[in-house]
């Protein structure tokens, strides 16, 4: 199965997390990123760092405003 590989959200993901350890990633998408990662921390579906169904990594998924949770949990 071919999966559809959305580029633009996977680079504003890990930019937004470099944003974020040099302490300057807007407010906004900093708790929104936060609230999303709380989410994902329970989920079944998680598998150590990354989502078990799409397969990103939490750290930068969380991070993408136009993310969207495979499961709709967020």
């Amino acid at each position: 199965m071919i999966r559809k590989v959305n580029i633009n959200g996977i680079l504003t993901g890990w930019f937004n997390v470099m944003l974020s350890q040099l302490g300057i990633l807007p407010e906004g998408i900093k708790s929104e990123a936060e609230r999303r990662l709380k989410i994902c921390e329970t989920c079944p579906d998680r598998v150590n760092n990354r989502c078990g169904v799409c397969g990103c990594f939490l750290q930068s998924k969380t991070k993408d405003p136009s993310s969207k949770c495979p499961q709709k949990k967020w």
